[in-house]
């Protein structure tokens, strides 16, 4: 069945693991909260993304919530970011644990420290269901997302491919 990307914005992964059809489903209404914070001090200011110590970030991170900054904040937990620089699913979540309330999802040919570039799910090196495993194990009940970066990464794939292509491999494994 063909989706126009419109369609695939608005049904999500669920509607696509629905037998090919969009779910309908009563959702409930939660507050949603931004957090505007000062980066750390291992920030290089006028650097793009891709140029940032994330790891160092991610401490910084971390310890905000270890002195209590704010029970309200989650931590997205971007499984390609974690393996590209050496961490398994297993140190990633010691680390983080319940403090994750969204999970991105992605594959990549090549990921180290200092560059990626994306693949279909299950086609580059990312342990994707390590990651999962981990997930199941620790009895997680939050989300987890398929993210695409399209927009930021015009090489790849367009998302009338690579969507359908991870609902399969997912609806495959679980």
């Amino acid at each position: 069945m063909g989706y126009t990307r419109g369609e695939f914005m608005q049904m999500g992964l669920a509607g696509l693991l629905a037998s090919g059809e969009v779910a309908a489903q009563e959702q409930t209404r939660q507050p949603s909260y931004l957090c505007v914070y000062r980066p750390g001090p291992r920030w290089l200011p006028g650097k793009p993304l891709a140029e940032q110590p994330l790891r160092e970030h991610g401490r910084y991170m971390l310890d905000l919530y270890k002195r209590g900054a704010s029970k309200n904040l989650g931590v997205l937990w971007d499984t390609l970011h974690s393996y590209r620089h050496g961490e398994t699913a297993v140190q990633s979540w010691s680390a983080l644990g319940d403090r994750i309330k969204l999970v991105h999802v992605k594959d990549a040919y090549k990921a180290t420290p200092t560059a990626f570039d994306f693949a279909l799910t299950g086609e580059g090196t990312v342990p994707i269901m390590s990651f999962v495993d981990v997930l199941r194990r620790n009895n997680y009940n939050g989300y987890v997302n398929f993210e695409w970066e399209k927009g930021w990464h015009r090489e790849i794939a367009e998302p009338e491919v690579a969507i359908p292509h991870f609902a399969k491999f997912m609806a495959a494994r679980l």
